[in-house]
């Protein structure tokens, strides 16, 4: 599998950066972080490289908390994309409150800018952006996370917030592929004798098995009340997911 650059990437990065560019598109590459097609594909399309904290579903904090705790490590994670890509710009892209805060904080004195998100869901940050549409390759949190630590060799922040039906609500700092069982049991257990849990969160998650491993890149574990399956409203959301 080849890692080159289009040519006029090349010449417009130079060699030294180019050589650093392919470097790292083999380290990203090892670690399962692809560039999408396109971009190579049409080269100079690019302009814009994004990092999307603002797409976390109702009830989620991780956003927050990965802006809070973790600012510099999503700056390295971005970084490395937009020198992959070739990309002339880089952005984050936060919801107005303590993420943001904590993002501009961290990004003062870098070229990153930092823009608010328009009070929506799910967040359109290609629309919302100027000079982003058909130009801009928007990553979400786990895609900065896991590029952070193709970069420096650390392992990746997998955050999660667990929410719903659970005694103690928190974002927890979970294992690779644990399962919802476990993370339940790790916010104090679950608060209804029998219960669901959704990936995702509501409206835009699955229900998930509680022993099957969660994909890397769900930041929310909503757990409800298996009464509920029987509901209306359950029913209705069900079938809006199919």
């Amino acid at each position: 599998m080849t890692h080159a650059l289009p040519p006029f990437i090349e010449r417009r990065l130079g060699p030294a950066r180019a050589a650093q560019a392919v470097a790292l598109r083999k380290r990203l590459a090892d670690a399962g972080v692809a560039l999408p097609p396109w971009i190579d594909a049409r080269p100079g399309r690019l302009r814009l490289v994004v990092g999307d904290l603002a797409d976390d579903p109702p009830l989620s904090r991780t956003a927050v908390a990965l802006a809070e705790g973790h600012g510099d490590w999503l700056l390295t994670g971005l970084g490395a994309l937009q020198l992959a890509a070739a990309a002339p710009t880089a952005a984050l892209h936060a919801p107005p409150g303590p993420a943001l805060t904590a993002l501009r904080r961290a990004a003062a004195g870098t070229r990153v800018a930092v823009y608010e998100a328009l009070p929506a869901w799910p967040s359109r940050p290609e629309l919302d952006l100027p000079g982003a549409f058909g130009r801009a390759w928007v990553c979400p949190p786990a895609l900065l996370d896991r590029a952070a630590a193709a970069v420096s060799g650390a392992a990746p922040r997998r955050l999660c917030t667990v929410a719903g039906e659970v005694r103690v609500p928190a974002v927890l700092a979970r294992e690779d592929s644990e399962p919802p069982r476990s993370l339940i049991r790790r916010a104090g257990g679950a608060a209804a004798p029998d219960w669901v849990a959704i990936a995702g969160g509501a409206p835009g998650g699955r229900l998930w098995e509680p022993d099957a491993p969660l994909p890397e890149e769900v930041a929310l574990l909503l757990v409800l009340p298996a009464s509920l399956l029987g509901t209306g409203l359950f029913v209705w959301w069900r079938r809006s997911r199919l």
